[in-house]
């Protein structure tokens, strides 16, 4: 995405999202390690659809579309390091990561009312 490689890179970020959902349900006794992994999935994810929301030749609606995208990942990082938290204090990597996960939702949330001319 960085590159500017856009398709691809939502490509190989939902297909690694896809695989930390596939092992984080294998062995629900396992989860607690992999709940950071899996919030880090979900907030790459997020990245992805902001990153083609602010593309210049993507439409009013394709903007909304990739900005809902984005926020709903987003949510799902917050909400899965929430759920690390409840487990133990976050170490200060993954405090940063959650920061960024919530920095972007806030981020989406204004895009969207910016699109919708709130």
């Amino acid at each position: 995405m960085e590159l500017g490689e856009t398709a691809k890179g939502l490509q190989n970020t939902r297909d690694g999202l896809d695989i930390t959902l596939a092992l984080y349900r294998a062995d629900p006794a396992e989860n607690g390690h992999k709940l950071p992994n899996l919030a880090d999935a979900y907030a790459a994810a997020g990245f992805a659809y902001a990153r083609l929301a602010t593309q210049l030749r993507v439409d009013a609606a394709g903007k909304v579309k990739y900005w809902k995208e984005a926020r709903d990942e987003y949510q799902d990082s917050t909400d899965t390091w929430r759920e690390v938290q409840r487990a133990h204090p976050l170490l200060a990597g993954d405090a940063k990561s959650a920061a960024s996960a919530a920095q972007g939702l806030q981020d989406a949330d204004a895009a969207l009312a910016k699109l919708s001319g709130r």
